[in-house]
């Protein structure tokens, strides 16, 4: 392998790793609209945003920023509730399971798949599994059907 082949490649990964991620984020605002409108009327819209961003990060192993985490702490049995919830919306969970078959791969693209990563990712699915958000089995889906089906998620989120 030249020079220029190992650079075409590293190029090609860096695309699939923004693709994937502009994909995870497109996923997750639109969990965090469909979040926000559900909940709006029952806790208030303030509340339901922070709810919606922490259900949200959860479901994509994000970390929350000082505020979100401090959310998180203080409303742990809310947030489970809502992960409960959202394991009954077949269509969303559909999407997440999809998006997150997708997403598994970006640390070895980034060079980053050792032990420890790998074990995170793995306890993360699993207990999105038992919460019954994430399905079990099947296939990772060709790029362009993921982004079809995150981009149909995002556009069919319902308008505050």
């Amino acid at each position: 392998m030249g020079l220029f082949d190992l650079f075409s490649r590293k190029k090609k990964q860096a695309e699939l790793v923004r693709n994937l991620e502009t994909t995870r984020d497109l996923v997750m605002m639109g969990l965090y609209e469909r979040l926000v409108a559900k909940n709006s009327a029952l806790h208030g819209k303030d509340v339901a945003c922070h709810l919606a961003a922490a259900v949200a990060n959860e479901v994509f192993a994000r970390k929350p920023n000082e505020l979100g985490a401090q959310f998180v702490q203080n409303n742990r049995r809310l947030i489970d509730d809502q992960l409960g919830e959202l394991a009954k919306d077949k269509n969303a969970c559909r999407v997440i399971t999809l998006a997150l078959r997708s997403l598994a791969i970006i640390p070895s693209l980034k060079g980053e798949d050792n032990g420890p990563v790998l074990l995170e990712q793995m306890d993360h699915i699993e207990r999105l599994q038992q919460i019954g958000i994430v399905e079990r089995g099947g296939d990772v889906p060709e790029l362009s059907v993921l982004n079809s089906l995150a981009k149909e998620f995002y556009n069919t989120r319902p308008n505050r």
